[in-house]
């Protein structure tokens, strides 16, 4: 695939949406309630990518529309996780949460801790589906630079690397999109320049290729 030919996205830390509460800090990629802007349409079937830090206690409702996969990814500390279907769980740092339902659904996530922060990202897919499931899966980012799987059955990846390391992420199906999202450090991604909490979005490529500029550099990966 020729390199003028793909289309790409940088979505900056500093200009995402911001929701800001007592209680809750919300940064938002994509339009999200009452951040609406030009240039922040969903990208393909990825419809939400919220970066959420909860305070100590609280909790924070939400309602998804029917046909989506929630993907929860805890980053600091651990959330509980209670819907409307009776679906009841905690998940912490090195696991993820996916709900997938074909109806409205709506779910609560809580900080049990009384006096810690937490933070987690909340990433609404549109899939269309026949049947409520809940399933949590854990993962290990050692010995590290290399991608690790982090859903049982969709091509979702992270990835913690050394300073200069490189790696590639070869498309499933080179007909989506991939979006990325850097969690910590710095990369080059497809010579472009993503610093911590930086995106990108990638459409006409067959694969990703990168390097790490910082140590400990952590990258997720959607394919879309």
């Amino acid at each position: 695939m020729k390199q003028d030919s793909v289309e790409a996205q940088i979505y900056l830390a500093n200009q995402r949406g911001l929701t800001e509460l007592d209680w809750l800090r919300s940064w938002q990629v994509f339009n999200f309630g009452l951040y609406q802007v030009e240039g922040r349409q969903p990208f393909g079937d990825l419809r939400v990518f919220n970066d959420d830090t909860l305070q100590a206690g609280a909790r924070l409702r939400m309602q998804a529309e029917g046909n989506t996969r929630v993907l929860i990814l805890p980053l600091v500390g651990g959330i509980e996780y209670t819907d409307g279907m009776g679906g009841h769980t905690f998940v912490a740092a090195g696991q993820t949460l996916e709900v997938t339902t074909p109806d409205t659904l709506s779910y609560e996530i809580a900080n049990p801790y009384e006096e810690e922060l937490i933070n987690f990202l909340q990433i609404w897919i549109h899939q269309e589906t026949d049947a409520y499931r809940l399933t949590s899966q854990s993962f290990e980012l050692s010995p590290g630079n290399q991608l690790i799987p982090i859903s049982q059955d969709q091509p979702y990846y992270v990835g913690q690397y050394d300073g200069r390391a490189e790696g590639q992420y070869t498309l499933n199906n080179p007909a989506k999109g991939v979006f990325i999202f850097i969690i910590e450090g710095a990369f080059e991604m497809q010579d472009r320049l993503l610093e911590s909490r930086d995106g990108l979005s990638l459409k006409n490529t067959g694969a990703v290729e990168f390097e790490a500029l910082s140590s400990g550099a952590i990258a997720l990966i959607l394919e879309v």
